[in-house]
Parts: structure tokens; C-alpha cells; sequence
């Protein structure tokens, strides 16, 4: 029975080992794409919150890219503007990526409602945005930018300037960019009429993707951006301008034989500079908040309505509102944010009545500002708790469903070690397995210096770095497959090949095991909400090295028994001249 089953091994095998290998290269292009084709949410309904009476005539956001917070603070231009105005470190959503950036900035929905989690989205925002209400209340928007930020808004805005971006990334040009970008940026400010403008200085990202983000080059190209920055505020009247700086994330520091990253969970990462000054805006150091809180705010700045998908909380703490302002704006936000949520809970399948906010309004209209306030937060902390319990619910019930991906590869597992005999045999393939995740954690994270973020690939070229797992694990296994030649040198070729069959076997095994928690976990598809991003990182790259595993079993057990041979020869031929 037992050559049997391993002469049905031997044959069967490679077969299971080439579908393997197939099937994990298709699921992962299918997760990638997930990632890039998610829409978001169904929030039908969901309606922009009432306008509110305008404080400043003009609002002026400068986004540079990659700022980490530590850095801001040595750039003397802007640590005047954050003395003499509201200081409140913000952190981005994930992933902390550029395009997920410039669309929180804009919208105030985080990636999971807005649908773009990723650099390679290429349309429109599909969800609503501080342009589009600009233009719906006749108010006119100008971006001085990158391509990226015209994708995202061009259809909303009244003036784009793009700049001209070196394609080889020389930094010497990326420098005169800066200084482009400006001079344009002065120009728009002196002669076109616009209540809000987005200007985008993007060296910084270049440089610390070259050389890492706590690098001299680093802050000197965040001082050279800091010069545009007080050219700009230098522009502004205070009497009717508002001024706002921050980041679209941040960068971590250089990696060994390359630069920075960005798009993971790093508090480098996330955590980014916000100022404001001038109109509105009271002077202080202020608690730190998130970065879609930007678009509310502004939207009460500026008395427009603030856009249907927000995710943000105005930021009321810093504005100077009189009481019957600052209820207007609070009553707004709770308006906003209830016809969001409520589409949300619909499509959660969740009840979507949450009590308060009727009381909120008759106290508005009663007069009695302070008390409308606390009824509007006290409305919009059960709004989040609301929200909460239903993600809970749908997030277990799916999950519920999904077991079988998690207790398959577990009970076959079991079956196999249970029906294994004899029972000892499986010491060596499964140390050999063991040996196989030892090796290539030790060149992943060791060598390389990779960590399971998506801040790891900041400045490498994508491609290569995803191929390059792959090829570890190939070059691993066969590694191992050398091992287990000089480990079963004095068996029979047969058993040589059958244990080597096994230690393969317990290598998928274990990633199996792997991908089952991940799937159980997160699901397949990408339906109403995006997985954690390192666990969807780390599946990613799990199946680029099912792959290699696949591909590289099928020679593992001849590698293993010509080794064996070798050794047996060579031991033979020392005998025989002894």
C-alpha cells in the first residue's frame, strides 16, 4: 500500500505542484486588481450638508508631498506660519499613498469610501469633493500641481497649470520644478480670481524616495520647498486669506542601498505637519486629528457645503465662529455626515435611526447655540458608535461564512499527520519545511531589509520587487532541496524522492494554512471594505512565493536525489581509496 501511495505520488505530484504554481500566479493578479478596481461602498443618497455663512474670502492649500512632521518643524518659513497660527498634526488614511492623499485632501473621504487605494487609479473622483461644491455655489478653483491631482478634479476646476515633471527624476530638475510650480502658484494669487486654491510641491517625495527621509538632501529639499511656502504666504492678505499647509503622508528613513517609502502603517508614515493661519483661524497648538478633518474645515471657511462623502470632523476648535456660527457649522457637519452614514448603514444592512439630531435643530432654531453644539457632537459620537456596531456585525457574519477557507487546509492537515505512518517520518520534512520559512525570512528581512509594509517598495521598482520574491523562493527551495540531499544521501533513490515529496507538501501546507487565515479574515473580494494593509501586503506576497514553490517542487526531488547520489559517490570513493 505504501509504494503504492508513493509511486501515485511521484506521479500525481508535479501536476498538483504546475496547478499550484499556475493558480497562485492567477489569485494574485486577481488580488492586486482588486485593489485597483474597488469602487467603495454604495452610499446612495448621501447629500452635502447645508451651506453656512462664509469666513474667509480665500482659501490657499499648499500639499508638500512626503513631509514627515519632524521635518516641518525645521523649515523657518513654516515654523513662523505655525507660531503665529493652529498647529495640529494630522494622520492620513490607509494606505498612506499619494493618490489616496490628494483624494482625502480634496473629498474627505478615506480610501475605503472614496474607492482609490492605490497610484494606479486614473479617473475622476467618483465620489464628492470641495471642487464640486465650489463650482455648484459659483465660486471659482485653481490647482497648480501635478497630472494626478487634474485626474482626480480636473472636471470640477476652473484653472490647471500642471507642471512640466522630469521623466529620469533628475533631482536638479526636480528643484527648478519647485520653483515653477511658485512662481505659478504667485501668478494665480495676483490675477486670477479664485476663492480656493491647491497648490502641490512634490520634491520632497522624489528626494526621500532617493535618499531616505531623515537624509541631509531630504531637508534640504524640504528648506528649498519652505522658500516657495513663504513667497505664497508673503502673498496673502491675513485679513481675508486663509493659509493651509500639510502632507498627503509622510516618508521613512532611507533602507540600506536605497531610499524612503511611504504607503504603509509607519507612524512616519501617516502622521503629517497641518497649519493654518490667517483668517478663522485661532492660534494655538491643537489636538491631533485626521487628515479628511482638512475638507470640512475649509468647507466652513469658505460657507460652502461640505461634501456628501466626508469623513472629517470640522474643526471647530480653531476656528474663530461666533456662537450662532459655531452651531451653524456643528448642525452642518452632523447634517452631512448623517446622510452618509445612514446610506451607509442601509448598505450594511444595519438600521439606520440613530436619535439626536432633531434635538440639535430645535435648539439652533431656538436660539440656544451652545447647546445646539453638544447635541450635534452627542449625535455624531452615536453616529460612530452606530457605524461601529454594524461594521462589527457584517464584518463576523462574513466571516462566519468564510471558516471553511481557514478549517479546510487545518482538517486536511490534521487527516494527513493522523494517517501518517510511520508517525516519526515526518520529523525531517517538516524540519526541512521549517528550514525553508527560516531561510527565506532570514533573506527577506535580513538581507534585503524588507518588512511586510507597503512602505517597503517606496523607490524600488515594483515590478522587480514583486518577480524578486518569486525567485527567493525559488532559489530557497532548491536551497533546501540540497540540504535534503545531504540529509537522506544513504537512502534508496525511491524514498529520496517520496520524503523530498513531503517536505514540499509541508511547505504548501503551511501557506495554505496561511492564506486560509487571510481569506477567513478578509474574503476574497474587496466588496464593501478594504483589508488590513499589512495582512493584505503579506497575502500578496505569500502567493508570489506559492508561485515560486510551485514551480521549483517540481525539481526539488531530483535536485534532492542527484545530491545524494553525489554524496554517496563521493563517500563511496573515499572508501574505496582508504
Amino acid at each position: 500500500m505504501r509504494k503504492k501511495v508513493a509511486l501515485a505520488g511521484l506521479v500525481l505530484l508535479p501536476f498538483l505542484l504546475a496547478a499550484v504554481g499556475y493558480g497562485a500566479q492567477r489569485l494574485a493578479e486577481f488580488a492586486f486588481g482588486q485593489s485597483i478596481t474597488y469602487p467603495g461602498p454604495s452610499v446612495e443618497g448621501a447629500a452635502p450638508g447645508p451651506p453656512t455663512t462664509p469666513v474667509a474670502q480665500r482659501v490657499v492649500v499648499v500639499v508638500v508631498d512626503a513631509l514627515r512632521d519632524d521635518t516641518s518643524r525645521q523649515m523657518p518659513a513654516l515654523e513662523r506660519l505655525r507660531q503665529a497660527g493652529a498647529d495640529l498634526p494630522s494622520y492620513t488614511g490607509m494606505p498612506s499613498l499619494s493618490l489616496p492623499g490628494y483624494t482625502t485632501l480634496g473629498t474627505g473621504a478615506y480610501p475605503d469610501l472614496s474607492g482609490v487605494l492605490t497610484n494606479w487609479y486614473e479617473n475622476p473622483v467618483r465620489v464628492d469633493s470641495l471642487f464640486a461644491q465650489a463650482r455648484q455655489a459659483g465660486r471659482r478653483t485653481a490647482l497648480v500641481t501635478m497630472s494626478s491631482w487634474e485626474t482626480l478634479y480636473g472636471p470640477w476646476v476652473d484653472y490647471v497649470w500642471v507642471a512640466s515633471w522630469p521623466e529620469e527624476h533628475d533631482l536638479s530638475q526636480v528643484a527648478q520644478t519647485t520653483e515653477d510650480l511658485g512662481r505659478e502658484a504667485l501668478r494665480v494669487l495676483r490675477e486670477e480670481e479664485v476663492s480656493l486654491l491647491y497648490v502641490h510641491l512634490g520634491e520632497t517625495d522624489e528626494v526621500g524616495h532617493a535618499f531616505g527621509g531623515t537624509s541631509p538632501e531630504y531637508l534640504e529639499a524640504a528648506q528649498h520647498v519652505d522658500a516657495q511656502v513663504a513667497r505664497i504666504a508673503d502673498e496673502l492678505d491675513w485679513s481675508r486669506d486663509t493659509l493651509i499647509l500639510t502632507a498627503d503622508h509622510g516618508m521613512t528613513a532611507g533602507r540600506r542601498t536605497y531610499g524612503g517609502g511611504h504607503g504603509g502603517y509607519e507612524e512616519v508614515c501617516r502622521r503629517v505637519p497641518v497649519v493654518m493661519v490667517g483668517r478663522g483661524i485661532a492660534p494655538g497648538t491643537y489636538p491631533e486629528g485626521g487628515q479628511a478633518d482638512i475638507v470640512p474645515t475649509i468647507a466652513t471657511l469658505l460657507g460652502l457645503p461640505i461634501p456628501a462623502h466626508n469623513q472629517g470632523h470640522t474643526r471647530l476648535d480653531l476656528l474663530v465662529l461666533d456662537p450662532q456660527g459655531r452651531a451653524e457649522a456643528a448642525l452642518a457637519l452632523a447634517e452631512q455626515q448623517s446622510s452618509l452614514y445612514r446610506a451607509y448603514l442601509r448598505t450594511l444592512g444595519a438600521a439606520d435611526q440613530v436619535d439626536g439630531l432633531t434635538e440639535a435643530r430645535a435648539a439652533l432654531a431656538g436660539g440656544e447655540y451652545d447647546r445646539a453644539v453638544e447635541q450635534a457632537q452627542e449625535f455624531l459620537d452615536r453616529l460612530d458608535r452606530a457605524v461601529e456596531r454594524a461594521e462589527s456585525n457584517r464584518l463576523w457574519q462574513e466571516r462566519l461564512a468564510r471558516l471553511p477557507y481557514l478549517l479546510v487546509p487545518l482538517l486536511l492537515g490534521g487527516l494527513a499527520l493522523a494517517l501518517w505512518r510511520p508517525r516519526g517520518e515526518i520529523v525531517r520534512p517538516a524540519l526541512l519545511a521549517l528550514l525553508f520559512f527560516a531561510l527565506y525570512l532570514a533573506l527577506y528581512a535580513g538581507v534585503r531589509g524588507f518588512t511586510w509594509s507597503f512602505s517597503t517598495i517606496g523607490g524600488l521598482d515594483e515590478e522587480a520587487f514583486f518577480l524578486a520574491r518569486t525567485t527567493d523562493a525559488i532559489g530557497v527551495l532548491l536551497l533546501v532541496a540540497v540540504v535534503a540531499g545531504l540529509v537522506w544521501w544513504n537512502r534508496p533513490w525511491k524514498e529520496v524522492i517520496w520524503r523530498s515529496e513531503q517536505t514540499v507538501l509541508v511547505v504548501l501546507w503551511a501557506l495554505a494554512v496561511q492564506a486560509g487565515l487571510y481569506l477567513w479574515l478578509y474574503g476574497l473580494f474587496i466588496r464593501w471594505r478594504p483589508p488590513h494593509l499589512g495582512w493584505g501586503f503579506k497575502f500578496y506576497l505569500d502567493m508570489l512565493v506559492l508561485v515560486g514553490v510551485g514551480y521549483a517542487g517540481l525539481l526539488f526531488p531530483w535536485l534532492a536525489r542527484g545530491v545524494s547520489r553525489v554524496v554517496r559517490f563521493l563517500k563511496g570513493r573515499r572508501r574505496h581509496t582508504a
